[in-house]
């Protein structure tokens, strides 16, 4: 198909029809030259559209009964395909054969379209809003309002490189004002429900053992309980079994962060071990430590309700007893999973 040269006012009369409301009608069945080597052109029904760069294709819409299109970097086979499963529906597929699947991003760059800038701590990185109308929304085309009923948002809480986390937050809207029902914090490991209740759920690898009873094999990264919060369970589960003969361990909280592995925890209060009674394990209703060295997993767990009167606590795995000896485990990871109530 050759293509025409013309001037622009040339292609404005043949080629441009503005239809109000922002709209604009492209009439004209040749390919359309963007820039060099990149090209936008017709399908021979006139009901396809293909953009193409030196002449391999990146996107391409065909069938505009059912609104299907393709976006790849691969000729002719796409990659990805988006398409209307019905009114007011959407559908992503990938189409590659392949174990990897379809993949949304949403980006957040400061710099720019060309200049990459760091984000910084706090940054909305994208947000998925559900939009209607209310009773007092609608009115004239021209000046009616909408309203969001639900979000989903996802934040950057650490930007620093090799401890970079994120925050995501689920809100509803309730009497027109929006609550945050579910958020997950990446920087903690912790899902929260509203402001109130709050899970910790993280694994935590075992490097460090010693000779001496509640030493310090590792605090949680981030993990922290406030003030006056109420624990209502802690339990763990073996992941990874360590490759020393004797491991035992406890899970204690202490009013003191940064203690150091092989010290002595400060002023400790153990919340799950041998040392509370009501541990309960997989293998006994009697307390005792848990054993890293033979029982993958096997889970302990404690329900005793722990008022926190420490002030903000924090959270170690500890030495139990006195027979792990002084050789670091190379293998070895321990689930712990913490339920409390209260505010930060």
């Amino acid at each position: 198909m050759a293509r025409r040269s013309k001037t622009a006012s040339q292609w404005l009369g043949d080629m441009v029809e503005f239809l109000g409301l922002g709209a604009i009608q492209l009439s004209t069945p040749d390919p359309i030259t963007i820039a060099k080597g990149k090209e936008l052109q017709w399908g021979d029904d006139l009901t396809s559209i293909t953009v193409s760069v030196n002449d391999e294709w990146i996107f391409s819409q065909y069938n505009t009964t059912t609104g299907f299109l393709f976006i790849s970097d691969q000729n002719p086979t796409p990659q990805a395909e988006v398409g209307s499963q019905g009114a007011g529906s959407v559908m992503l597929m990938s189409a590659e054969d392949s174990a990897r699947g379809s993949h949304l991003r949403i980006w957040k760059n400061r710099g720019g379209n060309y200049n990459a800038a760091s984000t910084q701590v706090g940054d909305q990185l994208g947000a998925i809003d559900f939009t209607g109308f209310d009773s007092a929304d609608l009115g004239e085309a021209s000046t009616y309002s909408d309203t969001d009923f639900a979000q989903i948002e996802g934040y950057a809480t650490n930007v620093t490189d090799g401890s970079s986390a994120g925050r995501m937050v689920f809100k509803v809207l309730s009497k027109d004002s929006f609550n945050s029902i579910l958020t997950l914090s990446g920087s903690a490991n912790t899902i929260s429900i509203g402001t109130g209740k709050h899970i910790i759920a993280m694994d935590q690898d075992i490097r460090y053992a010693d000779s001496s009873d509640n030493t310090v094999i590792v605090e949680l990264p981030g993990v922290k309980i406030p003030a006056h919060a109420i624990i209502t369970s802690v339990a763990a589960v073996v992941k990874t079994g360590s490759d020393l003969t004797t491991h035992k361990v406890n899970i204690q909280i202490s009013a003191t962060s940064g203690t150091g592995a092989n010290s002595s925890i400060s002023s400790g209060t153990e919340l799950l071990g041998a040392g509370v009674t009501n541990t309960d394990s997989s293998d006994s209703a009697s307390a005792e430590d848990i054993d890293l060295s033979d029982d993958v997993k096997e889970v302990w767990v404690c329900r005793d309700t722990v008022r926190n009167t420490l002030g903000d606590a924090y959270v170690y795995i500890c030495n139990a007893g006195t027979g792990n000896g002084t050789t670091s485990p190379e293998v070895g990871t321990l689930t712990v999973i913490i339920e409390y109530y209260g505010l930060d």
